[in-house]
């Protein structure tokens, strides 16, 4: 039901199809929450809200569908953390939640989804550092945490992951050197680190970085 002009609200009723494998609704013009009976579809395995104008939070529930593999809400108005069970979905490859006002910190045990490709949390609110748990997702492609409130040293395990195309930590409040390592797969094609405060050496891996 995507690139519609669905309006209105996700009825709690939404809970009721607990055989469904996919829910996109996507591009429409639905406004009010994410109802937590959401979290009794627990055959989900694709959730796609972007560019629509839900607000409130992201319901804790939603950990509970861990069939999950793709769960996107870019483009809202949530507002709130990100779950603090969200390392529970350890079959999610895609989670996506850019351009929203989520606030809070990135919880540790998102190293748990060791299956994530990308990771794409920029343009919100959220604070803290980034935790060294991160440096588990060997698989992740796309890390944007840009135009956040985000602080502190860049943990070393970024280094970990080696097939990063896409890494945009810009317009924070990052401190100390950049990761040394972070183009040693020589797979980086796209990397922002303005308005910081990085200090140091330039990576030296970027040698590496012919698409760059």
């Amino acid at each position: 039901m995507e690139y519609n002009k669905l309006s209105g609200s996700i009825p709690e009723e939404i809970g009721e199809f607990q055989n469904l494998k996919s829910l996109i609704l996507q591009w429409n013009q639905l406004s009010g929450t994410i109802p937590p009976t959401i979290g009794r579809l627990s055959n989900l395995v694709r959730v796609d809200l972007t560019e629509n104008s839900i607000s409130g939070t992201i319901p804790t529930s939603i950990t509970n569908l861990t069939n999950l593999e793709l769960l996107q809400f870019s483009n809202n108005r949530l507002s709130g953390s990100i779950p603090s069970s969200i390392g529970d979905l350890v079959n999610l490859t895609v989670f996506e939640i850019d351009d929203n006002r989520i606030s809070g910190s990135i919880p540790s045990n998102i190293g748990n989804l060791t299956k994530l490709v990308s990771m794409v949390i920029a343009i919100n609110m959220i604070s803290g550092s980034i935790p060294t748990s991160i440096g588990n997702l060997t698989n992740l492609e796309v890390f944007s945490v840009f135009n956040n409130k985000l602080e502190g040293r860049l943990t070393p395990a970024l280094n970990n992951i080696t097939n990063l195309n896409i890494f945009r930590p810009a317009i924070n409040s990052f401190t100390g050197p950049l990761p040394q390592q972070i183009c040693l797969g020589g797979l980086l094609e796209s990397f922002t680190a303005e308005s910081n405060y990085f200090t140091g050496p330039v990576p030296k891996s970027l040698k590496n970085c012919s698409r760059l």
